[in-house]
Order: structure tokens, then C-alpha cells, then sequence
């Protein structure tokens, strides 16, 4: 798996060079040049981080299966067990405290920088896969109308993304100004205008 704390540093790098950018006295139109550039970037380093995750679970699946094969009963079974263990700790925590996990108290302890990238990690691989799931042309897209719907499919998640019907249809034959009206002719768009324009406006190219 890609470790956190690289993850971290590359949104790191990128949210501070937007920062930058920002704050540079230039016109709009060559600060929103400059920004899009940025997100390209930043969406091509998300996808490299993707690939290696993917390559590192199925390494971890190939290890998985070969254990399940293992002669020794303890080699078979110590990952069930283990996680019959964890479901135990679990359910122990009935004190009304918000835990996340195995039993990680998120009033008391709360969340690492580290813990926080690897989830957000996880959650863009989950993201990824909605989107091939429900745009088949995802992977051939241009990278800033990836980055577009990914933080849609993050945000919405795939029951409520896979409703955007005429959206869908309408990347399905490449009118990105038809998917970018569709998108935001929605109640999503009505409860995040802002975020919802940005991304119409990545839609549109």
C-alpha cells in the first residue's frame, strides 16, 4: 500500500502551490489557467497513487490465497480469527462513544494526519471504481473531467451518482456541455452551488 505519509505530502504540495497561485497578482483568466494545470497535475499524481494501491492489493490477495492453501491449520485460519477478535472489540464498546475501525475512540484519540490520508486514500480508490462502474469511457477521459467526477462520485457516492441519468448519457456521447447543464440542473447542485459550478466548469473542458 502507498504509504500515508507520501500521500499527504503530494495534496500537501499541491494545495500550497494553489494557495500560491491565488495570491499572485496576475489576471483571472491566467490564475484560472494556472489552477486547472494544477488540478491536472494533482489528479495525475492521485491516479499514480491509485495504480500502486491496486498493485499492492492484489499482491495481498495473492498472499491471502496462498495461506488459505498452507498446510498448517494455524496458517489458514489466523486472519479469521484475528478478525473475529476485532468484531469482539467492537462490539465491546457500548459506552456511547464514536469509535471508528477496531474500536478506535474518535472522542478521546481521534484521527493521525497519516490515518487521515490512508482513509481518504481508500475512498478515492472507492471513487474510481464508481466511476468505471458507471461511465464506461472514464479511463479514456481527459484528466480534469476525471478529477470532475471522481469528486462527484466521492461526494454522492454511486447510488446517488448513478441517478444523474441524462448526465451519464450525455458523457456517454462525448457533450460535455450537455453532461456540465445536466449536472447542474440537480438537487446536488442546488445544495452546493459553488462546488457544483467548479466542477460543472471541468465538465465543460
Amino acid at each position: 500500500m502507498m504509504t500515508p505519509p507520501l500521500l499527504a505530502m503530494v495534496s500537501g504540495i499541491f494545495t500550497s502551490l494553489t494557495k500560491i497561485i491565488d495570491d499572485l497578482h496576475t489576471s483571472a483568466d491566467e490564475r484560472a489557467a494556472a489552477q486547472a494545470e494544477i488540478m491536472r497535475l494533482h489528479n495525475q499524481a492521485l491516479m499514480l497513487a491509485l495504480q500502486l494501491e491496486q498493485q499492492q492489493l492484489a499482491a495481498s490477495a495473492r498472499l491471502i490465497a496462498a495461506e488459505a492453501g498452507g498446510r498448517s491449520w494455524l496458517q489458514r485460519n489466523w486472519r479469521p480469527i484475528t478478525m473475529l477478535s476485532f468484531l469482539a472489540l467492537v462490539i465491546a464498546d457500548s459506552v456511547g462513544k464514536i469509535s471508528i475501525g477496531i474500536g478506535r475512540n474518535l472522542a478521546d484519540r481521534g484521527l493521525s494526519d497519516d490515518e487521515i490520508s490512508l482513509l481518504f486514500l481508500n475512498d478515492m480508490r472507492l471513487s474510481r471504481q464508481i466511476c468505471q462502474q458507471l461511465f464506461v469511457n472514464f479511463d479514456s477521459i481527459a484528466p480534469t473531467r476525471q478529477a470532475a467526477l471522481l469528486s462527484m462520485a466521492f461526494n454522492l457516492g454511486a447510488p446517488r451518482l448513478g441517478k444523474f441519468h441524462n448526465m451519464r448519457a450525455a458523457i456517454a456521447a462525448d457533450n460535455w456541455r450537455l453532461a456540465a447543464a445536466e449536472a447542474l440542473d440537480s438537487k446536488w447542485a442546488r445544495q452546493l452551488p459553488a462546488r457544483a459550478a467548479e466542477i460543472a466548469g471541468l465538465l465543460r473542458g
